[in-house]
């Protein structure tokens, strides 16, 4: 899978082949960027407080379930476990390979994630959050925006 990315003036680093690093350590954030998510089959990831490889962190997975529907999964990666941590509901009526805009509020121990402006997952981790990443992308983005954000949401 090729990776574009218009990272609005951020440097980023292409590590294997089709995830963008955005180099840093991130702990309170809002991320927002306009995505195009893969067809049937496949998927477009933001993985949030992760290390490079996108190996553990919290990871959003937006991905085609047929021709005309998204699907979409929050999973928390560790070194020992991968969980489901939300499954919102499935998104009717989209076009393959159209853009539309997602947006990820990361504070403390809390995940809000947005997409077309609407609230689709909340989560509050109770089990050993993780605290701070990078921000790693894989999948079609452009005008991707990273906002520094205070104790709450």
């Amino acid at each position: 899978m090729a990776l574009t990315l218009d990272a609005g003036g951020f440097e980023t680093q292409v590590v294997d082949g089709n995830l963008a690093v955005l180099p840093g350590t991130f702990e309170s954030f809002r991320f927002e960027a306009a995505v195009a998510p893969a067809g049937y089959g496949g998927s477009t990831r933001i993985f949030l407080r992760s290390n490079t490889l996108g190996q553990y962190g919290y990871d959003f997975v937006i991905g085609g379930c047929n021709l005309d529907r998204l699907c979409f999964a929050l999973y928390k990666l560790t070194p020992s476990y991968t969980k489901e941590i939300a499954k919102p509901a499935d998104k009717e009526g989209w076009t393959h390979g159209s853009w539309t805009t997602v947006r990820v509020d990361l504070v403390g121990n809390r995940i809000a994630v947005f997409f077309d402006g609407e609230l689709i997952a909340e989560y509050e981790d109770t089990d050993n959050p993780i605290a701070s990443g990078s921000l790693v992308l894989q999948g079609r983005f452009d005008d991707v925006k990273l906002t520094g954000l205070g104790a709450s949401l």
